[in-house]
């Protein structure tokens, strides 16, 4: 009895011996959740393959070390490759994983933005309600203050001078960066036009002002000064609006108003003075003259801008800008758009496709040498009124 015991023990690790000389499965290629594009400098990356007990990865190497399944690195701005693997318990290795992750510089946020203007040498200013004129570089990323102010809103540039609403008043900055009062306005003033005679627009809550030349008296132009809705077809100064958000200058010298609370871009014809209704669209903000010279309007409710052709018909230009509001070309045709009243909002950067990208900041690169990068410019006004370089 006890022999026959042996012999089957025996025989049983005879027959087991082949398997466990068998080698065990390779790991399956790791399956990577992490971002392909992120605001993120330090990246979240995990991993997960049937098989593996470890990971070994690395980023833009190819000689891949043991890491977590859970995996995070500091990373600079710019495209980087990352590399993983899975390690079974017999040392057998998987096939590697490549993944893909762009850092993106952070997105550039303005408080509470007014209107934007593009300056004849292409940088923009954005009239920041929070309290300064801010000086945006959109190729290099770059900010600085142009002025401090109170509380400015509307704003147009023309070689030489800026204009812009602080309050009740109008402003202007000539080329020696002196600051002046231009016009004081019964109520506070909104976003302002400059026209290529040099005649300026200023708005109120019920009524549009001109200033020849850009300079005082600021004369009534459109609407009564009591705000409602009335007057298409008949004289521009019987007419009512309701707290107009937008003005431009068509190529033909008719004033556009975005006539924000009626619902409807209107136009004052400029020989006749006459009021008419050009579109309606729901909450227009800002509008603008294209290179193609159609009109572009902001609705602010519908997170788009639209397009209106020569025959009056209204499409959609570039959609998803959430609270659409103030516009303005550049010399190349590419269109810049605030969001709305938020004290975090961005500026989006529109091509001729209608396609959108958030501008972005130029992100802290550093040069050859280790050294920080040269900050941007910041300028402030003095007391006297004057515009000073206190850092470089």
């Amino acid at each position: 009895m006890k022999r026959a015991l042996i012999l089957a023990v025996c025989c049983a690790a005879l027959f087991a011996v082949p398997n466990v000389g068998a080698a065990a499965p390779r790991p399956t290629t790791p399956v990577v959740t992490g971002p392909a594009q992120t605001e993120s400098r330090a990246p979240v990356f995990r991993f997960r393959s049937r098989g593996a007990v470890r990971f070994e990865c690395g980023i833009d190497t190819s000689a891949l070390r043991r890491c977590g399944a859970r995996f995070s690195r500091q990373l600079s701005f710019g495209r980087h490759v990352l590399r993983v693997r899975g390690v079974g318990r017999t040392g057998l290795r998987s096939k590697v994983r490549t993944h893909v992750v762009v850092v993106l510089a952070p997105t550039l946020r303005f408080t509470f933005p007014g209107q934007i203007a593009v300056e004849p040498n292409g940088t923009l200013l954005v009239a920041e309600s929070g309290g300064r004129l801010a000086r945006i570089e959109p190729a290099a990323g770059t900010i600085s203050t142009a002025t401090p102010v109170h509380m400015p809103f509307g704003l147009a540039t023309a070689p030489g001078v800026i204009y812009f609403s602080d309050e009740d008043a109008v402003r202007r900055i000539d080329t020696s960066g002196a600051i002046s009062t231009v016009a004081q306005l019964p109520s506070d003033v909104g976003p302002l036009t400059i026209a290529g005679n040099g005649d300026v627009y200023a708005m109120t809550a019920g009524r549009v002002y001109r200033l020849a030349g850009g300079h005082a008296p600021a004369e009534p132009y459109a609407g009564t000064g009591v705000e409602g809705d009335s007057g298409d077809g008949g004289p521009a100064l019987a007419a009512r609006i309701r707290v107009p958000h937008g003005l431009a200058v068509a190529p033909d010298g008719a004033l556009l108003i975005s006539d924000t609370r009626n619902n409807r871009l209107r136009r004052v014809d400029p020989a006749t003075h006459v009021i008419t209704a050009l579109a309606t669209v729901r909450n227009p903000y800002g509008v603008a003259i294209g290179p193609d010279g159609l009109v572009y309007v902001a609705s602010v409710d519908e997170d788009q801008v639209l397009r209106i052709d020569a025959a009056g018909a209204v499409s959609p230009f570039a959609v998803g800008l959430e609270s659409a509001s103030s516009l303005a070309f550049d010399a190349a045709g590419t269109l810049f758009v605030t969001e709305g009243n938020t004290p975090s909002a961005r500026i989006w950067r529109v091509g001729r496709d209608g396609r959108s990208t958030p501008l972005r900041g130029a992100g802290a690169v550093r040069a050859r040498n280790g050294a920080a990068a040269v900050p941007p410019q910041v300028t402030l006004v003095s007391a006297a009124g004057r515009i000073t370089t206190i850092a470089r």
